[in-house]
């Protein structure tokens, strides 16, 4: 069996999970409260905002635009780890000739 076909079928079972979470919480929704309290889903708002009516691609943008990382900043990090990887092998290559071969 291929990774890929493995790496699939684990996120199938992933989304069958979740979708029988979502179809317990749409049916524990659905049955009425048995007292005056209302209920409140950790994800719920405590003052639910009727009249602004939530776009799922608005709201992903406006949260994946902070998280994205610039490529440049990439690049310069990886530059920096391999500059750095290379100085402490070149200090270790001088110690050891400077201990052992002098």
């Amino acid at each position: 069996m291929s990774e890929r076909l493995r790496n699939l079928q684990r996120q199938q079972a992933i989304l069958r999970e979740h979708m029988a979470w979502i179809e317990a919480e749409i049916a524990q929704e659905t049955v009425p409260p048995e007292s005056g309290a209302p209920r409140h889903s950790p994800w719920q708002r405590t003052t639910p905002d009727v009249t602004e009516p939530i776009d799922a691609d608005a709201l992903i943008e406006r949260y994946a635009g902070k998280e994205r990382q610039q490529p440049a900043d990439i690049r310069r990090g990886c530059l920096l780890l391999f500059l750095g990887g290379f100085a402490l092998f070149a200090l270790l290559i001088v110690g050891v000739w400077w201990l052992h071969y002098r």
